[in-house]
């Protein structure tokens, strides 16, 4: 009985002195220390690490819910799994052992962009919760709470993919509903169908494929994937909704109630075929086959964007309370750098793709559009079937850009490379009147300049004419153009104000061909001369005004011819009704009936020609003509053919009220000459009145008249 009482005491003394070695040596390194705090003595706090995580959940997670109640938690480099319950399993359900898996219920796991705990605390994570989970680990030990990296798994029943926005003000949420969901290392998939929502966009399918952000992002690194997503991809959609506060050009954000423009509007609403990717990293999403992008829009027809692939690029915006304070946000902030996205551009590819806005009154067909959304600007590519039109205004070419001005329905810069044409209406409403047709080789530009005005430059082979009414072809072409406002109308009416030919020059209409090396042309609007709502203020009308008229009265000393066939009569001094003999002299105009040819055509040839046009009744006619250097006008078609045609030479021929019965011109030349009807008339300065069928001139002159008779009243044999 002694010595067991003595092994019994030897035991004791044994249990009681390793204690006293663990409390002194071995408490100090494994219990937390204490650390004083400000205020009594007395007080002391010890690091709540449990604490500081429930904290952090609470973020996530409403008050109340099993997470922030007493749930298990493994954690693993970028892993944290909550759970109510676990089991390992030793086998899989064919009875196969396979080690290092677990079965959890319920489970949410947290995916975190960092390996840093610090770190990861300031920005929320992806959470992934499910009804039910087996998940394989590359090392399991429940006894010391380690797990490795997860190798794969599944999510059973419902499952929800969430991320909370990075900020209050910033519209980055993710969040993904669906079921039964695989896990793989870096990636996850699901063939359920599912909904999910980014910021103010969403959409819906089937057969999700998301990547993981696995690349490990080191401190002042900007984020190279949004909410730990590097790529999302869904094969099957049944459409995508973009959201877009007044338009494109609108953040994919909060909108600022004070600022103008900015109330919501409907999202551009995406349907394909194909499947749909969202790189994270890049920014950019894509749809493949047969995609259709829908804007609608205050009309009836909404906008409508066609291809085969289209993709949406998108930009980050600063946020208004970052332009107000000064001091940068840190690097690598991801509250801060991705708390705005906004649609920056659109590419659209296709055989062809086609582009329909009635709201800006546009469309398009290419092989590839281009818009870009901040600078408001339409690229279209291809082949020469390529158009891009605006309004009534259509141009073809292999490469088009319109760059739209700040009213959408005024004019804005266009640049189209060669061989390309340009066609389009000039009338009150741009859609009745003279049509319009241009063609070039290299270029075409139309461009805003200081006064106002748009110029369209054409190079390289250059024609432009209008149906009906004429041509003119040259080297290179220059045109004018203003914008009138119509009253009770929202469209703006385009005018013509003035054109400059340079080049080989060759002009060709109903009565007038001519060619020359320079053409100058001014346009004048006679019913628009009182309009007081032009663009510029400044100007008092598009009319040009001419020179007080070089006309003369004939002198004495002068000369008068009349080219009827007959006896000389004196020069009435009132108009008389149009008499034979004098063609008329309608370089411009139709004086006959609009559905009869000419009876009268002119060819006319000159180192530089300027005319003056005038729109009467929507058609353009030729007011005022001068034709300078080395200069013929020559009568190619004749009401009468029988009799020699009219030929005028000179240095200088002005020619007023070309386009009516009333037609007067000025020759000039050294000496000039008027030909015609049997006559031939030289002097330095001829006038030719077709009202009065008169032709005299200014000083000496040469006179040449046929004759049939001699002096004596005989008949000759030919006339001299």
């Amino acid at each position: 009985m002694l010595n067991k009482i003595k092994r019994i005491a030897i035991s004791l003394a044994a249990v009681v002195g390793a204690y006293m070695l663990y409390a002194v040596l071995l408490v100090p390194w494994i219990e937390p220390s204490l650390r004083r705090v400000d205020g009594d003595e007395s007080t002391y706090v010890a690091p709540d690490i449990v604490g500081q995580q429930k904290e952090f959940l609470a973020k996530f997670f409403p008050k109340g819910s099993w997470q922030l109640g007493r749930t298990k938690v493994l954690e693993s480099k970028r892993i944290m799994l909550l759970m109510r319950d676990f089991k390992e399993l030793e086998f899989d359900e064919n009875g196969n052992k396979q080690p290092n898996r677990l079965k959890l219920e319920p489970v949410t796991i947290l995916v975190f962009a960092t390996d840093d705990r610090q770190e990861r605390m300031d920005e929320p994570p992806l959470i992934l919760e499910g009804e039910e989970a087996i998940l394989n680990f590359s090392e399991l030990n429940l006894s010391f709470g380690k797990i490795g990296d997860l190798n794969g798994g599944q999510l059973a029943g419902d499952v929800t993919i969430r991320r909370e926005p990075s900020s209050p003000k910033a519209r980055n949420g993710i969040a993904i509903k669906t079921r039964d969901v695989q896990l793989h290392p870096g990636w996850i998939e699901t063939k359920a169908p599912i909904q999910f929502r980014y910021g103010g966009s969403s959409g819906s399918g089937r057969h999700l494929i998301a990547k993981l952000d696995e690349s490990s992002k080191k401190p002042g690194q900007s984020p190279s994937a949004v909410g730990g997503l590097q790529s999302l991809q869904l094969n099957h959609v049944d459409r995508v909704l973009i959201a877009s506060q007044g338009g494109l050009n609108d953040p994919i954000g909060p909108t600022d109630a004070n600022r103008p423009g900015q109330e919501n509007s409907p999202p551009l609403e995406i349907t394909c075929n194909g499947p749909f990717l969202f790189d994270a990293a890049h920014k950019i999403a894509s749809f493949r086959d047969r995609v259709v992008v829908t804007r609608p829009t205050a009309a009836t027809t909404p906008d409508q964007l066609r291809g085969d692939l289209i993709e949406v690029y998108f930009t980050e915006e600063e946020d208004q309370v970052a332009q107000v304070d000064p001091q940068p946000a840190p690097a690598g902030d991801e509250s801060q750098s991705m708390g705005k996205l906004k649609v920056q551009r659109l590419v659209a590819v296709g055989e062809p793709a086609t582009l329909n806005a009635p709201s800006a009154g546009a469309r398009a067909t290419a092989k590839q559009f281009i818009y870009d959304v901040v600078r408001k600007r339409i690229e279209a590519s291809g082949d020469q079937n390529t158009e891009l039109a605006k309004d009534q205004w259509v141009v073809r070419s292999p490469n088009v850009q319109y760059e739209m001005a700040e009213n959408s329905r005024d004019l804005g810069r266009l640049w189209a490379a060669g061989p390309g044409s340009f066609s389009g209406q000039l009338g009150k409403d741009n859609k009745s009147g003279d049509a319009i047709r241009v063609g070039w080789r290299d270029q075409l530009r139309v461009e805003p300049n200081d006064s106002g005005e748009h110029v369209m430059t054409l190079a390289g082979d250059v024609s432009a004419g209008v149906d009906g009414r004429g041509q003119i072809q040259a080297d290179n072409l220059y045109i004018w153009i203003r914008s009138l406002n119509i009253p009770g109308k929202r469209d703006k009416q385009l005018l013509a104000d003035r054109m400059h030919a340079n080049g080989r020059v060759d002009i060709r209409s109903p009565q007038l061909n001519g060619k020359t090396k320079e053409l100058k042309a001014w346009f004048q609007y006679p019913e628009l001369n009182a309009a007081k709502d032009l663009d510029q203020p400044g100007e008092q009308a598009l009319s040009i005004t001419r020179p007080a008229s070089n006309r003369v009265q004939p002198s004495p000393s002068g000369m008068q011819v009349s080219l009827n066939r007959g006896q000389q009569q004196p020069m009435p001094q009132q108009p008389q009704p149009q008499q034979p003999g004098l063609p008329q002299f309608s370089i411009g105009g139709q004086p006959e009936p609009q559905d009869k040819p000419p009876t009268t055509t002119f060819d006319m040839v000159g180192d530089q020609i300027q005319l003056v046009f005038m729109r009467v009744a929507e058609k353009m006619l030729v007011e005022n003509a001068t034709i300078s250097g080395h200069v013929e006008v020559k009568e190619s078609l004749s009401a009468e053919p029988d009799k020699p045609p009219m030929v005028i030479t000179g240095d200088v021929i002005q020619i007023e009220h070309a386009s009516s019965p009333n037609a007067y011109a000025h020759v000039v030349g050294a000496p000039g000459m008027i030909s015609g009807r049997g006559i031939q008339l030289f002097s330095n300065h001829l006038q030719m009145d077709q009202a009065r069928n008169r032709v005299f001139s200014q000083g000496p002159g040469e006179l040449l008249l046929p004759m049939d008779r001699d002096f004596e009243g005989s008949k000759l044999a030919l006339p001299e």
